[in-house]
C-alpha cells in the first residue's frame, strides 16, 4: 500500500495558501502499537488517493510557519523514494507526561509534512515525539527514525531514518520557501 501512496506522489502538485496548524499532542498512552496498516492490504485510505493537489511543511517554530516546495516534483520524488523503503513500526509509543490542564500558547510540535489531494484526502507525516516534565516545564523527546502518518484521522507509524532525519533536522528547508 505504501507503493500505491508513493506512486500517487508522482502527479502534479500546486501550492496551498491556507495554514494548517499542527495538532498538539497532550498525551499518548504507552502502548504496543497495532500491526501497521502500512504493511497490510487493508490500508484502504491510501488507495483512495487519485492525485496530489498540494504539499507543504508546517515548521517547528512557535508560529508554525507554512513552507511550500520550490520544486514540487523533485520534493515528491524524494519523499516517494523514502516511503517505498519505509517499514511499519509496531513498537512502543511513550506517553507524554503533561498535566490535564497544560496549555501551550504556541506550536511545540516538530515540523510536519502535509499532503492534500484533489479529492480532499489529507496525509500528515511527522516525527514521533512526546513531552516529559522536568519540574519547571516540559522537554520534547523523539523516537529516532519513527514517523507518525495521519491519513484522514487514521494514525499509523513507520520507520524511515532518511525521512525522519529530513523532517526532524530541518533538511527540508533547502528545498522549500516560506509561503507568501
Amino acid at each position: 500500500m505504501v507503493l500505491i501512496f508513493t506512486t500517487s506522489l508522482n502527479f502534479t502538485v500546486g501550492c496551498e495558501k491556507k495554514i494548517h496548524p499542527n495538532q498538539n499532542i497532550s498525551s499518548i498512552k504507552v502502548t504496543q502499537t497495532e500491526p501497521s496498516r502500512m504493511e497490510s492490504s487493508s490500508f484502504t485510505e491510501l488507495e483512495s488517493i487519485s492525485n496530489i493537489k498540494t504539499i507543504h511543511v508546517v515548521d517547528d517554530s512557535a508560529a508554525a510557519i507554512l513552507w511550500i516546495p520550490k520544486s514540487p516534483h523533485s520534493t515528491l520524488s524524494k519523499i516517494a523514494f523514502w516511503l517505498k523503503q519505509a517499514k511499519g513500526y509496531n513498537g512502543v509509543i511513550p506517553s507524554s507526561q503533561t498535566s490535564p490542564d497544560a496549555i501551550f500558547n504556541a506550536n511545540i510540535a516538530p515540523s510536519a509534512l502535509n499532503i492534500n489531494t484533489y479529492d480532499r484526502h489529507t496525509i500528515t507525516i511527522q516525527p514521533v515525539w512526546y513531552l516529559i516534565s522536568n519540574g519547571t516545564g516540559y522537554t520534547s523527546h523523539y523516537l529516532s527514525g519513527v514517523l507518525k502518518v495521519v491519513d484522514n484521522k487514521q494514525e499509523d507509524y513507520i520507520q524511515s531514518s532518511q525521512l525522519y532525519d529530513w523532517l526532524k533536522n530541518d533538511k527540508w528547508k533547502a528545498e522549500f520557501e516560506i509561503e507568501q
